[in-house]
């Protein structure tokens, strides 16, 4: 009876070794690397110190690049086949097409938010505006120059020391990356849902759960159970996961590795 257990677990751990090989498929030198991020297809975009936006396809291959005086405040390719970028020194938002042309720009009204820190679009075609004036969220359309809804967050139990670099909407809840407090998860009232307070410089979305790479592990975070799982790689600066590939970033050098997972469901 023992060894019919352990034949059981032996073939439960090696299908999960099984349903999420990972092969290093290349190595690539690049410039002075600032942001990574993500699109729906996998393609990735690399910002640079230089004012460069690249994006690569999921095998590393260049497919459009943007040269810009400055690096957008946040940008967001989550959404294709749009490029969200938002300039907060101009408070300028810009949609580039997936070449990088310019199909909308416009300014935020400054009736919306006294200091928008942070924009990103919405699954329903409106933005969110972070204002941290006095750190609340507000939704707003713009065609109608309206505020749809807004609440303030809840930060009692918060170091009051902000430096916010990424907000993201995703299973209508609102994700916040600050480099003090880690990442926060808020609702749509501005209650605090979930806090990691894991020092990271990006994360993104892999089905139900958030991933983040913190040293040499990629962490899963289920949003719904609340358990966790990791993979270990190489260290890194940025981690990014896709139902194809996993990439370790650095200042001046991406990691591509061949993912092959059980895909999860997406919920959006």
């Amino acid at each position: 009876m023992v060894r019919i257990y352990i034949g059981i677990i032996l073939f439960f751990v090696a299908a999960t070794t099984q349903a999420q090989s990972i092969k290093k498929l290349k190595r690539m030198k690049t410039a002075f690397i600032q942001n990574a991020s993500v699109d729906r297809l996998g393609n990735f975009f690399l910002e640079f110190s230089d004012g460069q936006i690249k994006k690569y396809d999921p095998d590393g291959k260049m497919m459009a690049r943007l040269k810009t005086q400055n690096l957008p405040t946040l940008l967001e390719p989550w959404f294709h086949p749009k490029i969200f970028a938002y300039y907060q020194k101009d408070m300028r938002i810009v949609n580039y097409n997936r070449m990088f042309e310019v199909s909308d720009d416009f300014k935020l009204d400054a009736s919306i938010a006294i200091e928008p820190t942070l924009v990103c679009p919405t699954n329903d075609n409106r933005f969110l505006v972070l204002d941290e004036a006095d750190l609340s969220i507000k939704k707003f359309e713009n065609n109608q120059n309206r505020v749809l809804n807004e609440f303030k967050i809840d930060t009692t139990h918060w170091n009051k020391h902000f430096q916010f670099s990424f907000m993201r909407e995703y299973l209508h809840l609102i994700f916040l990356l600050d480099k003090n407090q880690g990442i926060i998860i808020v609702n749509e009232l501005g209650k605090t849902m979930k806090h990691l307070p894991v020092k990271v410089e990006n994360f993104g979305f892999f089905g139900e759960e958030l991933f983040y790479l913190l040293g040499n592990k990629i962490i899963f975070f289920d949003l719904y159970s609340g358990n966790t799982r990791e993979l270990t790689l190489a260290a890194g600066k940025f981690g990014i996961v896709t139902d194809e590939r996993i990439f370790i970033v650095n200042e001046k050098e991406v990691v591509v590795y061949q993912f092959n997972p059980d895909k999860p469901d997406d919920k959006e």
